[in-house]
């Protein structure tokens, strides 16, 4: 899905109120923004979550972007947990969505964020 403009101020509002918890970050899908202004259209988030001081982790099945290769309907544990875990339309497309929410779970630490941001057919500018 990409993370719109929109996407991006409601993130932005929540490292405002969550900055002292908020260290690291696995974000499901190697997403890009999308709609959010020229100098940063189609690039990957990586850069903006690093620039803030946050360590940035992806998993993604197509390995993109330097994604971590794993497929989130199967089961897994990689032993680490992060302080925000994102969904910006990556778990729609997962087979085994109980099984990817599952996983999601046990990569959040316990007191930790989850978003899920899921779009909505033919709405795909923010």
């Amino acid at each position: 899905m990409g993370v719109t403009r929109q996407t991006l101020d409601w993130l932005e509002r929540i490292l405002n109120t969550h900055s002292h918890t908020v260290k690291s970050i696995c974000e499901l899908g190697s997403q890009q923004f999308m709609s959010c202004s020229p100098h940063i259209e189609m690039s990957y988030t990586k850069d903006y979550w690093e620039s803030k001081g946050i360590t940035y982790f992806s998993i993604d099945l197509n390995g993109e972007a330097d994604a971590f290769r794993l497929d989130l309907s199967k089961h897994f544990d990689l032993g680490i947990t992060f302080d925000l875990v994102t969904d910006f339309g990556t778990m729609e497309q997962v087979e085994d969505y109980l099984m990817g929410f599952d996983n999601m779970d046990k990569l959040c630490r316990v007191g930790g964020l989850m978003v899920h941001i899921l779009p909505i057919p033919n709405h795909w500018e923010g």
